[in-house]
């Protein structure tokens, strides 16, 4: 079980708070995927999309580097094409955190994964780019966050009593193929969409055989 502390220094700003949430829980999930689960030929990486500077991050020992030639191939099919009237047509690189990589006769991504520490809007955010997604691709689409909870720390997830669930779990089952999350289950019962991280192992294993007809 991992923990987070909800509260920080107060020396740290809140946005700096935020960053090192999301990239504490990017990292961990590379380390899962890459390091605990170990299934062959399938890893994560993370991507660096600052200034516009596409480029994929193995984390060193966790993920082997790939060939520049095989990382631009893998980057130029994730990028959604964007047409606003009267503007010319944009590549818009979207909520792309993790990518899972499977490198079987060829190499191909097979998988996104978004990371959220809290919910609020980004659960509409992902689920938009999503969609977005889906339109250009056939990838595996997966939310995962440590839900924070809100004002009072209750999940922002929820579950699905009496047929009141909240907006965002209505969204995540909805769109998502599967949303992991980080709190216990009498917080937020589980369903076909959404699990405990340990189910990610199995989910991996069964899309990469699909995505490749294995």
């Amino acid at each position: 079980m991992i923990c987070f502390r909800r509260k920080f220094p107060k020396f740290f700003t809140y946005k700096e708070i935020k960053g090192i949430r999301g990239d504490l829980l990017e990292n961990v999930l590379l380390f899962v995927i890459n390091f605990i689960f170990n299934i062959n030929n399938v890893f994560g990486y993370s991507v660096n999309s600052q200034s516009g500077n596409l480029k994929l991050i193995s984390m060193g020992i966790y993920a082997p580097d790939l060939e520049k030639r095989k990382e631009d191939l893998i980057l130029s099919k994730l990028l959604n094409q964007f047409k606003i009237s009267g503007i010319p047509v944009r590549e818009i690189w979207g909520d792309n955190d993790i990518l899972i990589i499977s490198n079987q006769e060829t190499i191909d991504c097979f998988g996104i994964i978004s990371c959220k520490s809290s919910l609020r809007e980004r659960a509409f955010q992902s689920a938009f780019w999503a969609i977005r997604s889906r339109l250009e691709g056939k990838h595996k689409h997966v939310f995962c966050t440590l839900d924070f909870g809100d004002s009072d720390g209750n999940s922002e997830i929820g579950s699905r009593d009496h047929d009141k669930a909240k907006k965002n779990r209505d969204v995540l089952e909805s769109i998502m193929d599967r949303c992991y999350v980080f709190r216990n289950k009498d917080e937020v019962p589980r369903s076909p969409a959404i699990k405990s991280l340990d189910y990610l192992k199995i989910d991996l294993e069964r899309w990469e055989a699909d995505f490749w007809g294995l």
